[in-house]
Formats: structure tokens, sequence, C-alpha cells
């Protein structure tokens, strides 16, 4: 193994710069619901070949080995013999980032060979599975992923693993019918919620205050945003923050670049597994926007104005309020219900949609569970 601190710098340089490539192009394929076109599966084989023979370079064959899988299932989808579905590209994106962080621990001296190889046959199983069977085990296989990553032993998704396993049953593979219950799946998503929220401190009956906010706000316009849309985007928009160790969450420090990038893709983590729902696409948007901001600041796309929608308008501004406002915070930094109006008005134009500023300040004279 080559320890080289001057040839392991360029390494993370090179392996970053092909990931971001790949991320580049499987992001195009999740928003064109798996249109792949040639040249694209063309550049991210090319990609995916430079990671694998880096990591030949310096040393590190078994986790060569594991990125060989991910081209062989590339294969099968450049020959047809399996199909894009929901979760395919998360799949990939999750493989490269744990491997990246697999070599850099054992660069350090780390002996991660058993996690290695547990990542290496889960993707070579999923090579060998039929493809009626393929969503089913694409799912098992990113609950190996994320189990064995960076971050498992930091924090346990169980619940996120148990919607993934309620997920799996709603994706439509050849003869099976997504549920059209909404109101059963609003009951499993808020049941999922309540069970993520006693993770985390300050997160208790949280999104049930934003409910409550957002849904009287929408009703001040006669619903421009469908109710149920916006229940589900409500519960599940921070669903994504459930891959990420809450001691970086909680961080009282300046966060890395690389943990910036790390918080941020909660937005399309929950985009991702909603998406894998049938009949929750607004909902999945909604998530997806809800840190865009007015001006076109924000993440992940820098959208502005009329490119967000409204849903992710509303709830930026629900969650905005009620974590400014929140009930479980200690005294000294829970903030008054003067200080989140201030706040939500001077941000807007820049944060906020003004329209809908003004709308949270008719409804909030009545939302009296702000103090």
């Amino acid at each position: 193994m080559n320890n080289d601190p001057e040839l392991i710098a360029d390494f993370l340089g090179e392996y970053a710069d092909a990931q971001y490539e790949i991320e580049k192009i499987i992001g195009h394929w999740e928003t064109s619901k798996g249109q792949c076109d040639g040249s694209s599966v063309n550049a991210l084989f090319g990609s995916v070949h430079s990671i694998k023979s880096n990591l030949r370079m310096m040393e590190l064959n078994p986790l060569s080995d594991t990125i060989h899988r991910l081209e062989d299932l590339l294969t099968q989808l450049r020959d047809q013999q399996c199909t894009f579905v929901p979760g395919f590209s998360l799949l990939i994106s999750s493989t490269l980032e744990q491997c990246k962080q697999l070599a850099k621990q054992t660069l350090r001296g780390d002996d991660k060979a058993q996690i290695t190889n547990t990542l290496s046959l889960a993707l070579s199983d999923l090579n060998e599975v039929s493809t009626d069977q393929f969503a089913q085990k694409l799912v098992q296989t990113l609950q190996i992923i994320d189990h064995h990553g960076e971050y498992g032993s930091d924090y346990s998704s169980q619940a996120l693993f148990d919607f993934l396993q309620q997920a799996e049953q709603q994706i439509a593979i050849d003869n099976i019918t997504p549920t059209t219950n909404k109101n059963t799946e609003l009951e499993y998503f808020h049941k999922l919620i309540t069970q993520i929220e006693s993770y985390f401190p300050f997160w208790r009956n949280r999104s049930n205050r934003i409910l409550d906010l957002v849904s009287q706000m929408n009703e001040m316009l006669d619903c421009p945003v469908n109710p149920e849309q916006l229940q589900a985007a409500v519960y599940l928009h921070d669903i994504g923050m459930s891959f990420i160790p809450p001691q970086k969450i909680y961080s009282a420090r300046s966060l890395a670049s690389d943990d910036r990038e790390l918080m941020q893709s909660h937005c399309e983590m929950g985009y991702q597994w909603l998406n894998m729902i049938s009949d929750w696409e607004d909902a999945a948007l909604m998530v997806l926007q809800h840190h865009e901001r007015y001006d076109g600041t924000g993440y992940p796309a820098a959208l502005s104005g009329n490119q967000i929608c409204d849903g992710a308008k509303l709830l930026t501004i629900g969650d905005t309020f009620v974590s400014i406002t929140n009930l479980e915070k200690k005294a000294e930094q829970k903030k008054s219900l003067m200080f989140a109006l201030m706040e939500i008005n001077q941000a807007a134009e820049q944060q906020f949609d003004p329209k809908w500023v003004a709308v949270f300040n008719q409804v909030i004279e009545t939302f009296t569970d702000a103090e």
C-alpha cells in the first residue's frame, strides 16, 4: 500500500473530480426518470474506470474490486439487462462515497478488509438477481452500504431502514401495483417521522408544529398546494438527516467543506426516497427544494423566484419559524415570537417569497402554539 502523502493527496483529488462528474450524470438520470443516453453511460463508465484504476495504483485492490462490481451493474444497465429504478443513482453515489471513506481509513492504517469485502459481496449479489427482483434487492444493498459506511458506527439508521422496507413494497415492478391509499401512507409517514424525531433532542413534535402553520397558510390562499402532498413533504423533508451523525448536526463549530456538503445532501436523499413511492412526486419536489432561497443563493440547485414550487416556499418558512421558536430548546436558546417574526420579515425577497411572508404575517396572529 502506497503511503506517500503527496501521492495520497493527488489520489483523493482525482477521486473527488471523477466523483463529481459521476454525480452530475446520475443527477440528470434521476431528474429525467432514468433516460440514460449512450454518451452519458460511456462518460460514466470512463469516470468509474478511472476511480477503479487509481485505487489499484494505490494498492487498494479490494476496493478496486468493489468498484469493478459496480461497473458490472452499469454494464447490465448499458446492455438493458436491468432497468433504471428509483434508488439506482443513490446506489452509485453511496458506493463511491463509502469506498472513498474506506480508502482514506485504509491509507491511515485502519483495517477495513471485512467491511470492504461485505460491500463487494453485496454488489456481486445484486448483479445476480433477476429483473423482477432487482428493485427489492437494490433496497437491501443500500441498507448494507449505509450500515457499513463511515457513519454506520456513529448512528443507527434503523428508522430509515424501516422506511426503506416500506418503500420497497411500493415500488412498481412488473405485476406489483402501488397502493393508492394516501391516508394509510400519510399515517405511516407520520409514524416514521415521530420515531426519527425521538432520536434528536430538539426535534420532538417539530413536524406537527410545522404542518399546523403551513396548512393554515395554504388554506389562507384556498390551497394552491395539494394538502396531502404538503403534509407528506412536511413529514419527510428532513428524513435525509437520518444518514448524518448527530455530532455533525449539533456541532457548534463551522462545518468543514465535506461536512457541509454532507449536510446539504439531505434534500436530495429525501427526494430520492420519497420518489420511490408512486404518486408523491409533488411532495418529493418540495423536499428537494426546501433549502432553495428566493434570491437564488440556496441549494441544491440555486433556484430563484418562481422556479421554486409553492410547497417548498411554505415549508422553508414553517421550518425556519419552528426552528427559531423551538419549544424543546433551553430557555436561553429559544427565541421569542417577535424575534421570529422579525427574522422572517427581514429575509423577505432574500430567503423567502414576499407573497408567502405576507400570508405568514396574517396567520401567525392565530398560531397560538408558538410560545
